[in-house]
C-alpha cells in the first residue's frame, strides 16, 4: 500500500501529493477514533482474516457517528482546494468549513461549547484546519476569515437560543465589539463565555500567523467580526518585539482608522508605547501618531494626552520613576524623564504651532534643571515650524520667566541662516522691552550699519562667550553661510572696534579685533592699509590706533613703509601728548627700525631726547642710519637731531665701548660732510 502511494503521490504531482497526504491524514483520523471507541467499549482489538462482518454499532459509536461524519465530510472539502475552480463554488466551500466546524461542535455540546478556553479548544477537527491555514497562510487568508467569523456567529447563535432573551443577547455582541473599552488588556475573564470558544479560535490562528506570515496580522485583525483583549496584547508584542515593530504599529494605525470600536482602547495603546523607554518603540509610535494626528482621526484625543503628559514636568517626580534608564544617553534622569514627556508634544508642535504657548507656560513653572533639559529638545521642531506666526505671537508675548526660552528659539532660528525681516522685528521688539543686547546678536546680519554701530558698545560689554559669538555671526565663515549679507563690512566693523574711547571697553575692543585678525583671508593689505589711513585722519587719533599699527604689520609685514608713512602723521598731529599713544608710539618704532628713524627724526628736540635717551635700540639704530643718508638728505635733517648726538656720551657709551668711538667718527664725518656743503 506505501509503495502505491507513493507511486500515485509522484505521479501526481504536487496537488496529487497533497490530496494524498490529506487522505492518509483523514485516513489514521478516522482510525484512531474507532480504536478510542473500541477502547472505550471495552472490545479487543483483532485483525480479522476471515470475511468482513458487521458488528452491531455501540452505544458511544452512535453518538459518535456524526461527529466522525463531519470530520469526514470537513476533509473532503480541505482536499477539493485544487479541484474547485467556479468561484461561487470556492466562496460555498469557504462558508461550509466554518459551518461544519461550528456544527461539529455544537452538536457535540452546546454548554461545554460556551465555555471552551483556549486550551480547552484542541478538538481535532480544529487542529485540523489550523494545520491546513498555517501550511499555506497566503492562500487559506479567506478560509480563515470565513471559519472566524462563523465561530463568531455561533456563539452568539447560542446565546439566542438559550434562556437569555434577545436584549442580553444584543447586550453581549455590542460587549462583544467593545470588551476592550475598558480594564486591562490582559484580563481574559472579561470575554464573554458565549465567545471564549471564538477567542480562543483567534488566539491559536494568530499564534500560528505570527510564525508564518506576520505581514497578514494587520488584514486578519481589520476584518475580524470582534477584536479581543487577546488580539490586542498580540499587537503589543509585536510593538516590542524590534523584528515586528514596523508591522504592530501599522496594524494600530489601521485599528485606530478603520476600527472605531476598538479606537480608543488602540490609542491608548500607542500613547502608552510615546512614553516608552526604548528609543526605537517611542519613536515608531510618535511617528504613528503624528500621522493619525495629520487624518484628524483621534487627533483630539492625542491632543490632550500630550499636554497632559508635558504638564507631568510640573507635578511628577523624576526620583520615583523605575523605568527610568539613563544607560546609552549621555544625559541625566532628569534629561531623559523630560525627553520622554516632551518628544510628542513637540512633534505635534510642529503639525499645530499654537501649541508653543502650552510649551511656554510650562516652562516658566519648572525648575532649573528641567529648564535646561527642555532647550536641549527645541532644535528639530523649532526649525521644522520656521518662522510661523505663532511662534512670533509666542516670542514676543512671552511672561516673566520666559526670557532664557525666547533666546534660545531665536538663536535655533538664525543658526542656519541669515534671519527674516519678520524675526528682525520681533527680537528688536524684545531688546526694546527688555533692554539686553543678547536678543539682537541673533539677528545681527538683518540690522542696518548704523544699527550695529550703536549697539557695538554694549556687544563689547558682554561676556567674552556671548562677544565672540556676536563676532562669528557678524564675520563670513569659510562655508560663506554666516556673516556674508552683514549690512556692515569687516573693514568699517574693525574701525569702529580701533575708534573705540570708552576706557572699560578698550581691553575688549582689543580682543574683539584679535578674533578678527585671527581669520587670514579676511583683510587684505589693501584692507587694513585703508584702516589705517581712515584711522589717521581723526582727531585727535583713537587710543588704540598705535595698537592697530602693531596688529597690521604683524599680519601685513610688506605695509611696513606705508605704516612709517603713518607714524609721521601721528607726528605731526603731536602723538606724545597721549601717554598711551606715545608709548605705543615707541613700540611702533622699535618694530620698524630702522625705517622708523624718519618719523623719529621728525619729533621736536624734547621728545626726540626722550626716546633717543631711553630706547637704547634707537640710539644704536642712528648713526648708522644716518651713515647711509646722502648729503642733501642729512642738510634736511632738524639741527637738533645732531646737536644731541654730538653732546656727551649717553649712559649707553660706557657699556658699548668702541661701538660707541665709532659712532662719534660717525658724527664728526657728518658733521664736516654738512659744512662742505
Amino acid at each position: 500500500a506505501a509503495g502505491a502511494a507513493a507511486g500515485a503521490t509522484s505521479a501526481a504531482g504536487p496537488q496529487g501529493k497533497a490530496r494524498v497526504r490529506s487522505g492518509f491524514r483523514r485516513q489514521s483520523l478516522l482510525a484512531s477514533r474507532a480504536a478510542s471507541s473500541a477502547a472505550a467499549a471495552g472490545q479487543p482489538q483483532r485483525r480479522h482474516k476471515g470475511p468482513f462482518v458487521l458488528r452491531p454499532a455501540a452505544p458511544d459509536d452512535a453518538d459518535a457517528a456524526p461527529q466522525r461524519m463531519l470530520l469526514d465530510l470537513l476533509l473532503r472539502l480541505l482536499d477539493l482546494e485544487d479541484v474547485l475552480t467556479e468561484p461561487a463554488a470556492q466562496r460555498a466551500r469557504l462558508v461550509l468549513v466554518g459551518r461544519v466546524l461550528a456544527l461539529q461542535l455544537h452538536h457535540a455540546d452546546p454548554d461545554a461549547f460556551m465555555t471552551t478556553s483556549l486550551h480547552e479548544a484542541t478538538d481535532d477537527a480544529t487542529q485540523l484546519l489550523l494545520e491546513h491555514l498555517h501550511a499555506d497562510v497566503r492562500h487559506t487568508l479567506d478560509m480563515a476569515l470565513s471559519w472566524l467569523c462563523c465561530e463568531y456567529d455561533s456563539g452568539l447563535a447560542l446565546v439566542e437560543a438559550g434562556e437569555a432573551a434577545a436584549a442580553a443577547a444584543a447586550a453581549a455582541a455590542a460587549a462583544a465589539h467593545d470588551m476592550e473599552l475598558d480594564g486591562d488588556h490582559g484580563d481574559e475573564a472579561a470575554v464573554p463565555p458565549h465567545l471564549q470558544r471564538y477567542d480562543a479560535c483567534v488566539r491559536g490562528y494568530l499564534a500560528g500567523l505570527t510564525v508564518h506570515l506576520p505581514d497578514a496580522v494587520t488584514t486578519v485583525l481589520l476584518q475580524l467580526p470582534a477584536l479581543t483583549r487577546s488580539a490586542l496584547r498580540l499587537v503589543r508584542d509585536y510593538c516590542v518585539n524590534p523584528e515586528c515593530t514596523a508591522v504592530g504599529f501599522q496594524t494600530l494605525k489601521e485599528l485606530v482608522r478603520k476600527r472605531e470600536p476598538a479606537r480608543r482602547p488602540c490609542l491608548d495603546l500607542l500613547l502608552h508605547f510615546a512614553s516608552h523607554p526604548s528609543t526605537d518603540v517611542r519613536t515608531a509610535a510618535i511617528h504613528t501618531c503624528k500621522e493619525l494626528f495629520k487624518t484628524t482621526v483621534g487627533s483630539e484625543y492625542i491632543r490632550e494626552y500630550a499636554i497632559h503628559n508635558l504638564w507631568q514636568l510640573e507635578t511628577k517626580n523624576e526620583d520615583n520613576m523605575a523605568d527610568l534608564s539613563t544607560e546609552g544617553t549621555g544625559g541625566t534622569r532628569t534629561d531623559v524623564f523630560v525627553k520622554n514627556r516632551l518628544q510628542l508634544f513637540l512633534s505635534l508642535c510642529v503639525l499645530q504651532p499654537t501649541l508653543f504657548s502650552e510649551l511656554m507656560k510650562v516652562y516658566v513653572s519648572v525648575g532649573t534643571k528641567r529648564k535646561s533639559a527642555i532647550m536641549k529638545n527645541l532644535d528639530a521642531p523649532v526649525r521644522a515650524v520656521g518662522c510661523h506666526e505663532e511662534l512670533m505671537h509666542m516670542l514676543e508675548d512671552f511672561p516673566d520667566g520666559g526670557a532664557t526660552l525666547v533666546l534660545r528659539v531665536l538663536n535655533i532660528l538664525t543658526e542656519q541662516g541669515s534671519p527674516q525681516p519678520r524675526l528682525v522685528t520681533v527680537a528688536q521688539n524684545v531688546y526694546n522691552k527688555l533692554q539686553d543686547v543678547r536678543f539682537l546678536i541673533p539677528v545681527l546680519t538683518g540690522l542696518t550699519q548704523a544699527a550695529i554701530l550703536g549697539i557695538l558698545p554694549k556687544i563689547l560689554a558682554l561676556e567674552e562667550d556671548e562677544m565672540k559669538e556676536a563676532f562669528t555671526r557678524l564675520l563670513p565663515d569659510k562655508s560663506g553661510k554666516r556673516g556674508k549679507n552683514a549690512a556692515i563690512k569687516p573693514t568699517d566693523l574693525l574701525v569702529a572696534l580701533f575708534s573705540t574711547t570708552t576706557t572699560k571697553l578698550l581691553v575688549k575692543a582689543v580682543r574683539a579685533s584679535s578674533l578678527m585678525f585671527q581669520r587670514k583671508r579676511l583683510f587684505t593689505q589693501e584692507d587694513l592699509a585703508v584702516v589705517m589711513e581712515r584711522l589717521g585722519k581723526q582727531q585727535p587719533l583713537p587710543p588704540l590706533y598705535m595698537r592697530a599699527m602693531m596688529q597690521t604689520l604683524q599680519n601685513s609685514p610688506r605695509l611696513k613703509m606705508f605704516l612709517v608713512k603713518q607714524l609721521c602723521v601721528s607726528v605731526s598731529k603731536e602723538v606724545w601728548k597721549d601717554q598711551g599713544l606715545w608709548k605705543g608710539f615707541g613700540l611702533c618704532v622699535r618694530n620698524m627700525l630702522p625705517a622708523s628713524l624718519e618719523a623719529v627724526m621728525l619729533l621736536p628736540r624734547e621728545q626726540f631726547t626722550e626716546l633717543y635717551r631711553e630706547k637704547s635700540a634707537i640710539s644704536s639704530a642712528l648713526p648708522s642710519y644716518l651713515h647711509h643718508m646722502t648729503p642733501h638728505q642729512r642738510s634736511k635733517l632738524p639741527r637738533h637731531v645732531l646737536e644731541i648726538m654730538q653732546g656727551p656720551k649717553s649712559r649707553h657709551s660706557g657699556e658699548d665701548g668702541d661701538d660707541d668711538g665709532g659712532e662719534a667718527d660717525s658724527v664728526k664725518r657728518s658733521r664736516h660732510s654738512r659744512e662742505d656743503s
